[in-house]
């Protein structure tokens, strides 16, 4: 379960610190571009609050709109591969505060693989959760990355045709920590049809 004691709303009905989702609930549910973010301790929460509000770089208006049907503390992952170079690298946004919560990469290996980016941005999205003990899902927009985590091991013909050691330990140890950790967070589907596209996209689409 999730440790959150502390809110921030930095906009809704009336921003502020909160001390239970029921409150903060209240201020940002069907809110026009509501904002907020839970913390675990006091201090956390006032130095976020009294931090300039978080603004996204991935345009969305719709998700405005719908902020209210993500738990609280739900993360969306995601991940850019060029195709002409295998430059590789993913990252995490936190939905309610739109803050980036990691970035990693990017890799120079070479390897043209999406898949295996969207899997590797899955497993740290988990991973994330699960370090700051927070009961909320992650979504990701690859159907593919999301089997190769309920299965617990990944089908690649690229990653077969070149075997580069840097990214098959990153693998190897993504799969490792699922078997390892069975109780992971609960993992969502972006629907990008209805959503529009998933926050942390690159917006690198041409």
């Amino acid at each position: 379960m999730s440790k959150n004691k502390y809110y921030v709303v930095w906009i809704g009905r009336k921003p502020g610190i909160y001390t239970s989702w029921a409150e903060c609930k209240a201020q940002v549910e069907s809110y026009p571009g509501a904002k907020y973010m839970g913390f675990t301790t006091y201090d956390q929460a006032l130095l976020a609050y009294q931090a300039p509000v978080p603004s996204p770089d991935v345009v969305n208006p719709i998700l405005e709109q719908i902020q209210y049907l993500f738990p609280p503390d739900s993360i969306a992952v995601d991940a850019s591969v060029n195709m002409k170079t295998g430059t590789m690298e993913y990252r995490g946004i936190h939905l309610s505060s739109m803050q980036l919560i990691f970035h990693v990469g990017p890799w120079d290996y070479g390897l043209k693989s999406n898949n295996i980016a969207e899997f590797l941005a899955l497993v740290h999205g988990l991973q994330w959760l699960m370090q700051y003990d927070l009961d909320a899902p992650v979504y990701s927009d690859s159907i593919t990355a999301m089997a190769w985590v309920r299965n617990k091991k990944i089908n690649s013909k690229t990653l077969k045709k070149m075997p580069i050691p840097q990214i098959i330990e990153k693998v190897d140890n993504a799969i490792a920590w699922l078997h390892d950790n069975p109780n992971h967070a609960e993992v969502r589907k972006w629907n990008t049809e209805q959503w529009g596209e998933i926050p942390a996209d690159f917006n690198r689409k041409s």
